[in-house]
């Protein structure tokens, strides 16, 4: 049986399927005979080598990458050329509202990494909050800060509203 590839820190990555047509698969299948590699390899090798030509964004994918899938999409949604779907327009309306929890600058350019590790498996619930701010502007708000609070209380919670 092959064994998993590994990915750059050295974990074993879960395997992912794609269709592909036969004739991609038999060019895959040549090259990767012809320089010795697995089909991984050869499809990271193309997509690092392509990457930078296809996405638009104005910085280099490189520096949009982060081991954390919260930063990752942190450094996605502060670039203006990124097109958002409906859900992550609604999480960058968060975001921007509560900006003092997501980014330390106010160009909104560089992740809060401590927060948003603990902040992102909630984000769902902080939108749902946020949706309902006509009740309640702040109650997202006050949720991240009880969850900031609870998960690391030595951390210095942004101030926000007229707290």
């Amino acid at each position: 049986m092959p064994r998993r590839p590994k990915s750059e820190n050295g974990v074993a990555t879960p395997p992912t399927s794609y269709k592909i047509s036969d004739r991609h698969k038999f060019l895959l299948h040549l090259i990767a005979r012809q320089d010795d590699k697995n089909y991984t390899q050869v499809l990271e090798e193309a997509i690092e080598e392509i990457a930078p030509h296809r996405i638009k964004l104005g910085v280099s994918p490189s520096i949009l990458f982060d081991i954390e899938p919260a930063v990752r999409m942190l450094n996605c949604l502060a670039q203006p050329k990124y097109r958002a779907n409906a859900e992550e327009d609604e999480l960058l309306s968060l975001i921007r509202a509560h900006k003092e929890f997501w980014y330390q600058d106010k160009d909104q350019t560089i992740p809060k990494r401590d927060f948003a590790v603990i902040l992102w498996p909630n984000r769902k619930r902080y939108v749902d909050l946020w949706r309902k701010r006509e009740r309640d502007y702040w109650a997202a708000a006050e949720a991240m800060a009880k969850d900031l609070r609870k998960a690391r209380p030595d951390l210095k919670l942004p101030k926000y509203g007229d707290k």
